[in-house]
């Protein structure tokens, strides 16, 4: 069954008080022409391999910490952290500990970069 995304003015908990972190599933959340908002979940030890997007990424930790590498700079997202990364920047994460992301990706065509 597809999950569908939120609709306009439609509100959603992205980490709900009542649920623990190893139960809940990564979601995007909605997707339109420019924009995507994935709910991230990562169990300790989970890695991301090195990937770019065309246009620029929020990664904010809600819960846990996680290791971002980028251009040669590992940086460390606890809850409550929010980093930016221009678009085609290379990065790569992991999850130091169970972690639960929304990660933001204005989304600009290939042959728009």
């Amino acid at each position: 069954m597809a999950i569908p995304y939120l609709q306009s003015g439609q509100v959603c908990s992205v980490l709900p008080a009542d649920v623990a972190t190893d139960t809940l599933q990564s979601l995007a959340l909605f997707k339109d022409p420019h924009l995507e908002v994935i709910r991230m979940v990562l169990p300790a030890g989970k890695t991301i391999p090195p990937h770019h997007v065309n246009g620029p990424i929020t990664i904010h930790c809600l819960a846990g910490e996680v290791a971002v590498k980028s251009e040669q700079q590992t940086y460390s997202l606890d809850a409550g952290d929010l980093q930016y990364f221009a678009g085609g920047v290379e990065h790569q994460l992991e999850a130091m500990q169970a972690s639960v992301l929304l990660v933001s990706i204005v989304l600009i065509p290939s042959s728009a970069s």
